[in-house]
């Protein structure tokens, strides 16, 4: 097991409803169907995560974030937010596209990108059930920044209730389909040793990764576009700058990590 994992945040127990799946897998399932199950739902969660990605790059590229008033007025500082807001989530979003595609691989399964993205927009994203958590057919646009992109943006991110049931199909929430993964390497089929198989340097790096760039950054307030020199120096840049993605936004010392056990694939699903 990789030195890395030593330090990461343990493994939360399953709850009520994972133990009832777990134990129908055990129960009712062939290792040979535990492992397809888990190799096809990582590349749904892969092709669900790149669905998401351009929804949220095209409201971040409608917001201007260089206006004339910048950094003095109110709505400018607003709009600076917003789209680092909005970035770090996008940004987020490629994160949890690497560790899905790093459990695959290490399962000895390339992921797929090339030509998995949806349809044309607006469009539902895979897997998920036909409606969204309105009750009306799940329809994600590509649009510019508004109220209404805002609750789109809410039905890709919606919360999976506490008694929701792990699915692989037609699921409501992003979290139901990750549990249903979670079920499946938590079961007694799966293997340390079935995670040998795509080597680990082979895989996206921690160091492949950050959370943080200038895109995610923003300013608290005002400051002095003429006076660039780094913090404590007064009303410089670095002195009022705040990044939307902060440290403890992931579990374990780094967010993207490298898989080669159950407890490592559990804990990147974490």
């Amino acid at each position: 097991m990789s030195d890395a994992s030593n330090s990461s945040d343990p493994v939360r127990p399953l709850n009520e409803a994972d133990h009832r799946l777990v134990k129908e897998i055990n129960e009712q399932w062939t290792r040979e169907q535990a492992l397809s199950e888990l190799k096809d739902h990582l590349q749904i969660a892969i092709e669900v995560e790149l669905a998401t990605i351009p929804i949220y790059l095209y409201t971040y590229y409608s917001i201007n974030r260089t206006p004339d008033s910048f950094p003095e007025s109110d709505i400018s500082r607003f709009a600076d937010k917003a789209g680092s807001t909005i970035m770090s989530v996008a940004v987020e979003e490629m994160l949890h596209m690497s560790l899905a595609s790093n459990i695959l691989y290490s399962l000895g399964q390339q992921p797929e990108l090339y030509l998995k993205s949806p349809g044309p927009y607006p469009s539902n994203l895979p897997g998920h059930s036909k409606l969204g958590p309105d009750h009306k057919p799940l329809a994600l646009p590509l649009s510019k920044l508004s109220l209404e992109q805002m609750w789109h943006f809410l039905e890709i991110e919606y919360p999976a209730k506490a008694d929701a049931p792990p699915e692989g199909k037609n699921w409501q929430t992003i979290g139901q389909i990750y549990a249903y993964i979670r079920c499946i390497i938590s079961s007694e089929h799966i293997k340390d040793s079935d995670f040998h198989k795509g080597r680990e340097k082979h895989q996206i790096q921690p160091t492949n990764y950050s959370p943080n760039s200038i895109d995610t950054v923003h300013p608290e307030r005002s400051f002095d576009k003429t006076c660039p020199e780094p913090a404590p120096a007064k009303n410089s840049a670095a002195a009022v700058a705040n990044f939307s993605s902060q440290e403890n936004s992931h579990a374990g010392p780094s967010a993207l990590m490298t898989i080669d056990s159950c407890e490592r694939a559990l804990q990147a699903i974490q």
